[in-house]
């Protein structure tokens, strides 16, 4: 507390009265000094006391005001009045004595008549408590020559015999690395020897009579130099604006308005007029009125009390407010939980209202959830002449973590567990407006960390969205500390005249999981500093030059903004910091491993695609590093293998020759990830001398992904991978010289020792791979249960395929061989001890051929084979021009200008996850399909009735740019609307989608995701497709299917509903869908990104189409992951599912109903589970590679060690003709159904894990007697 002068605190005060005007309101009378004689007591002393502590647990007998002397103290000089003091503060129960850590339900003023107090020992002030002596007439408080103790007041004591404990906890300063930081400014000394000295009497600094104007000790950095100097001596002086200075040109201060002069009668009790300040009735009403009506004219009391407002409450310029003990205003209800449209709390005058404004003594807060609350908006600018004519004392924003505000440890812990949605604080603590002034002293603008009742020290998570905005032109005087709000403590945007000191922040104690924005969105509306998603590693420092050492600068390029990475156990993922990471051409020289972080891309040059050069001396696992081991750390990782989704790394070269042969550190790519990966446009250069240890691709573990136009020159291995299932396909191109010396074609192998060394898997699928010189194809150790390659061309290789271990006679290894070229190959398969399942020779042809057990029809016998198996009909309108599986290259646009491309926010969408975009998408979709080429810039863009794609459209996402149905328009399963519509009905022309993903916000349970009715155009195959776009249903953030809307085994599926069905491919379509995941999240993707959910999307792929169709992946969903009626000419490898975890409970289709219009399979009592694949009347179906997954009951495990989580997860009816190879499935008793009939059981097939069928094929009933095989081998 400040103690002064009456007649420095009275001319203070006159001088001010003397400036109040413009009041904005009815006052007719503007405040005068009153009639208070100089004997009169301090107004303090006499004012009515109402005040009340409105979460106290007896808030009408708790006494927030005391008076010393009703508790006995004299004030004589000569009475001991130590005990009576020591009783005044301690009535009540109160948090003290060293048992209470902290209380906000306790307040209390301990008021000091004038007069002289005798104090024998400390003055113990407890927690929460204003020690407040008469402003006119200061008492003195005196030590008495027994005095015995640390001081006469004692804010934090010792407890005796406790060790060193004290009554509170206190926050230790943290060391620096500088031996003492000292910044001296305007320092006038008058005759001072020593300016700066060190002990023992070196002069750093000398002194004498002068000034000194800015003398500095420490490191200083100029501009955007990062090199720091040190410096002991004069350094940069800032301009001080003259408004922010007083006349004797020192820094402006205004002591604490006190009202020392003012009558009693000057003041005005709220709680006299009609507020309640309980903590529970509604006030806003009762204060607009007391504002309207005394500001201006009165000092307006707030006597100690929590008062809830519903809606903005305006102080008017005039305004002159006293809080008693922190008297709180919070901000409750409806109106402040938008954050799409936030509303002030508090208005400080109107926008460019002028005139005195004095807030003394209160807390500013809210009532959670409050994501769309501005807490405080100043508007109000000081009286002309009047410095510091608006302004805060001793007055505190303060978010959470006190009793009544409903963001405390119960409803948000630490955990996350709370959710986002319940622990929203606030949108903007405070916001200084352009027009206005400010004088803040000893502000804290807090969001609570912990509780502060209770036992005063649980950490909870509670969101801010910023702390102060300022544009204000200033002056603004800030003297305080603003802690963990989300996206900044302190942002300044076209302000001026500021004066900031001393200003401390914390940040969010939980970030980077969230990381920022999350959970908020960025507002341009309110300045927000924008997270940048497209980054150039040529910004951040990198030459490309092949000389300078790049590492530091691109892992910074990556790492930036507080992504998801580094290690740390508080984000396995993020949704909300993706990033697109750019390589120009160039040679970066690498010397540690690149750190790919979550939700990265990284994407070169794809006209001409750099090299990363791995230098001489490279340490570490690779050059690039997707899932690092942290050090030290037993084993673990960055992330979680089976769950380390979103990444791609495509257009480059990477080159380790220059690392020592001998030594594994010369790998190029640690890619140890799962869905929604992808590898494409990349040469691995590896040296190919004897011996050598390098490696391209090293995979130890994960869960699926794609990867495509690889070539591997050199090396031990080129791919060294084990993995739950992968797909690695070639795509025919015409050829097209884009990296540097290479043509590009196939997955090739070059000189590699082994090419693919396949450590395990459940099941793994080659498309188009060509083997040229190499020792050993395809080497397949113990662990693996099923491979399937088609279309490779092997050439002056050894052995083609090597197996662990000879299988002769029953399973032990699946493997399927389809339209193989063997040339100067002498063993096509063969075992680690050189004997030969099948030879090659000079020139073999291997049309079907297969090693493990097949099935027919509706036979249950399955029969070991080791040779040729069914072959399937492959459709001309599926092959390309050579015979073999068609393929498209990932479109990239390299040939095309810059020119040809249009954003959408340059054309009025907002990307920003809550404006409606409806209108701008389609206009956009209208006005350029077949004419540009539409770029959706980074974002979340929302839309609310169905958009159309017109045949032309080719568009290109920016790290999974997400376009999202949300609204009524997808709200009645019982009336399903399309989100994105690709093309009309029986449309034909090219669609092109990249990088893009396709959602909901929830609940939606009407949304058909999208519908896909284009066709290709005639002799343009694969011309209707995507590429790396995902449908992805719930888990992310903004989806409203988190874990605060869906925990685990919430039995409210309403809210929960994320789709009626995730992709249609219509009657008249044909699609080539490349690296596509069609995903029902399981869990959450953002907070600590692995506990699980329950939500609901009805159906997954249903396909009409009589093709063609190339597709791949889909999980989760209700009541079928793939479902084809009516369907032909479908080409489906590697297909992966997993079953719904919460099944049976709910049994399908619940929650959803059965819907004729869209072919729903039938469900009886016993059929309870989704199907992984269901197929009706359907014809030229090849699956080539298939991992159908269940892994829980109503997610319990323990149904996988007897291998029955479901009974079926494939029916196919005796009409379709179908082939599966390499079919592997996890705990469902039969593989494989027949017009609902199990066929192949489970238990015959057991390997490994998994249980595996090489073939399953039927002809339909029209072709009876069974499959035609038909096998060639040509030498």
């Amino acid at each position: 507390m400040h103690l002064h002068s009456l007649s420095l605190v009275l001319g203070i005060i006159l001088s001010a009265v003397s400036f109040v005007f413009g009041l904005g309101t009815s006052c007719t009378s503007p405040l005068g000094a009153g009639t208070a004689a100089a004997g009169d007591p301090y107004w303090l002393e006499t004012i009515k006391h109402q005040g009340l502590a409105a979460y106290n647990s007896n808030p009408g007998g708790y006494q927030v005001f005391r008076n010393v002397k009703n508790f006995g103290a004299k004030g004589d000089g000569v009475t001991d009045d130590t005990a009576a003091i020591n009783a005044a503060i301690t009535a009540g129960n109160r948090c003290g004595g060293g048992s209470c850590h902290s209380s906000t339900i306790t307040p209390a003023i301990v008021y000091f008549p004038r007069g002289t107090y005798l104090v024998s020992a400390p003055i113990i002030a407890y927690y929460y408590t204003q020690l407040i002596g008469d402003a006119k007439a200061p008492p003195t408080l005196l030590a008495a020559s027994s005095f015995n103790g640390i001081a006469v007041i004692d804010a934090d004591p010792y407890i005796p015999g406790g060790g060193g404990a004290q009554y509170y906890t206190n926050q230790n300063n943290f060391n620096g690395k500088l031996a003492g930081s000292i910044v001296i400014n305007n320092a006038k000394l008058n005759n001072v020897p020593t300016a700066v000295g060190v002990v023992g009497g070196a002069v750093v600094l000398a002194g004498g009579t002068t000034t000194i104007s800015s003398w500095g000790q420490g490191n200083v950095y100029t501009g955007t130099n990062s090199a720091a100097r040190f410096t002991q001596g004069s350094i940069h002086a800032a301009n001080k604006p003259s408004v922010l200075l007083d006349s004797s040109g020192k820094i402006f201060g205004k002591t604490h308005p006190q009202y020392a002069a003012y009558a009693v009668s000057q003041f005005v009790s709220v709680k006299d007029n009609g507020a309640k300040g309980d903590g529970r009735t509604d006030d806003t009403l009762a204060l607009k009125a007391i504002f309207s009506k005394f500001a201006g004219c009165k000092i307006i009391f707030f006597d100690a009390g929590t008062y809830i407002v519903s809606s903005t409450i305006t102080i008017p310029a005039g305004t002159q407010i006293v809080g008693e003990a922190w008297s709180v205003i919070a901000g409750s209800g409806s109106a402040f939980k938008d954050q799409a449209s936030p509303q002030v709390v508090v208005k400080v005058g109107d926008t460019n209202s002028q005139g005195l404004v004095e807030i003394t003594d209160m807390l500013f807060t809210t009532v959670g959830p409050a994501a769309g609350a501005i807490v405080v908006e100043w508007n109000v600018k000081q009286p002309a002449g009047q410095n510091g004519g608006a302004g805060m004392w001793d007055t505190h924003i303060r978010l959470g973590g006190a009793a009544g505000t409903n963001l405390e440890a119960s409803q948000c812990p630490s955990s996350g567990s709370g959710g986002f949605t319940n622990c929203f604080a606030a949108f903007l603590a405070l916001h200084l407006t352009p027009a206005s002034t400010a004088y803040l002293e000893g502000a804290w603008v807090w969001l609570a960390d912990h509780d502060l009742d209770g036992d005063g020290s649980s950490q909870i998570s509670l969101y801010s969205g910023r702390g102060i905005l300022s544009e204000s032109a200033g002056p603004v005087w800030m003297i305080g500390t603003a802690e963990h709000h989300v996206l900044y403590q302190y942002s300044l945007v076209n302000a001026r005249n500021h004066y900031m000191g001393l200003i401390q922040t914390e940040s969010p104690y939980y970030q980077p999981n969230p990381a920022p924005p999350a959970p908020f969105t960025v507002n341009s509306a309110f300045k927000d500093p924008t997270f940048s998603v497209f980054r150039n590693v040529k910004d951040f420092g990198a030459k490309g030059d092949g000389i300078t050492d790049d590492t530091e600068a691109i892992n910074l390029a990556i790492s930036s903004g507080g992504r998801c990475g580094g290690g740390s156990s508080a984000c396995n993922s993020s949704t909300i910091t993706p990033a697109l990471v750019y390589f120009p051409k160039g040679v970066y020289l690498i010397s540690t491993p690149i750190i790919a972080y979550y939700y990265t891309q990284l994407v070169g040059d794809a006209k001409f695609p750099p090299t990363l050069l791995a230098s001489a001396n490279f340490e570490g696992l690779a050059v690039i590093d997707a899932n690092p081991y942290i050090p030290g750390g037993g084993g673990a990782q960055f992330y979680t293998a089976t769950t380390n989704f979103f990444r791609s790394v495509r257009n480059f070269v990477i080159d380790v020759r220059r690392v020592p042969a001998e030594r594994s550190q010369g790998t190029g790519l640690h890619w140890q990830v799962a869905q929604a990966t992808s590898l494409v446009n990349l040469v691995f250069e590896m040296s190919a001398a004897p011996g050598t240890a390098h490696q391209g691709i090293w995979m130890e573990n994960g869960s699926g992904g794609y990867m495509g136009d690889l070539v591997f020159n050199g090396g031990k291995f080129g791919m060294w991978v084990g993995n739950q299932q992968y797909v690695i396909t070639t795509l025919d191109a015409p050829s097209i010289d884009i990296l540097h010396r290479f043509t590009v074609r196939n997955v090739t192998f070059n000189n590699v020792d082994t090419a693919v060394l396949n450590h395990w898997n459940w099941g793994w699928s080659f498309q188009g791979v060509m083997i040229n010189n190499c020792k050993v194809g395809f080497d397949l150790l113990q662990g693996v249960s099923a491979v399937a390659i088609v279309d490779a061309v092997v050439r002056d290789t050894p052995v083609f395929i090597r197996s662990a271990a000879a299988s002769r006679a029953s399973l032990s290894g699946s493997l399927a061989l389809s339209n193989i070229l063997l040339k100067d190959v002498p063993t096509a398969v063969g075992d680690a001890n050189g004997a030969s399942a099948l030879p090659g020779g000079a020139h073999v042809v291997i049309e079907s051929w297969g090693q493990g057990n097949v099935y027919s029809g509706t036979d249950p016998t399955g029969e070991f084979k080791q040779g040729p198996i069914a072959a399937a009909h492959k459709p001309s309108v599926l092959l390309d021009s050579a015979g073999r599986i068609f393929g498209k290259k990932h479109p990239q646009y390299e040939d095309y200008s810059v020119r040809e491309f249009v954003s959408v926010k340059d054309h009025g969408a907002r990307g920003d996850g809550s404006t409606d975009d409806t209108r701008a998408i389609q206009t956009m979709f209208n006005k350029f399909a077949g004419r540009k080429i539409i770029f959706f810039n980074a974002g979340t863009y929302i839309v609310t009735s169905t958009i159309t794609l017109p045949p032309g459209t080719r568009m290109v996402g920016e790290a999974w740019s997400v376009i999202a149905g949300k609204g009524n328009a997808f709200a009645d399963q019982e009336n399903p609307q399309v989100v994105i519509r690709v093309g009309e009905k029986h449309s034909r022309g090219v669609v092109e989608i990249t990088d893009m993903i396709f959602s909901t916000v929830g609940p939606a349970p009407g949304a058909i995701v999208v519908e896909w009715n284009i066709r290709e155009p005639n002799g343009h195959q694969g011309a209707a497709g995507m590429w790396n776009t995902h449908i992805r249903l719930g888990g992310a953030a903004g989806t409203e299917l988190e874990l605060a809307n869906c925990p685990l085994g919430a039995t409210d599926t309403e809210p929960c509903m994320a789709a009626f069905l995730a992709l249609h491919l219509t009657h008249g379509s044909s699609a080539y869908l490349e690296g596509t995941w069609v995903w029902l999240a399981d869990h959450i993707l953002d907070g600590q990104g692995s506990s699980q959910i329950s939500i609901y999307s009805g159906r997954g792929i249903l396909s009409e189409s009589e093709g063609p169709v190339w597709m791949l992946v889909t999980e989760h969903h209700v009541l079928y992951q793939y479902r084809l009626v009516h369907a032909k000419n479908h080409y489906m490898g590697l297909i992966q599912t997993e079953s719904p975890y919460w099944q049976p409970s709910p049994a399908a289709p619940e929650p959803f109903s059965l819907d004729s219009a869209y072919k729903d399979p039938m469900f009886s009592e016993t059929d309870t589970f989704s199907w992984a694949l269901s197929i009706e009347l359907s014809k030229d179906i090849i699956v080539f590679g298939a991992g159908l997954y269940s892994f829980f009951q109503n997610y319990s495990q323990a149904c996988l060690d007897a291998r029955n989580c479901q009974p079926q997860i494939i029916d196919i009816d005796s009409e379709s003709v179908v082939h599966i190879y390499s079919l592997s499935t996890v705990a469902s008793a039969f593989q494989v159904s027949v017009d609902g009939v199990g066929i192949v059981e489970e238990s015959d097939n057991v390997n490994g894990f998994a249980s595996t069928v090489t073939v399953w094929s039927s002809s339909g009933k029209s072709r009876h007697g069974g499959d035609q095989v038909h096998a060639e081998i040509g030498i």
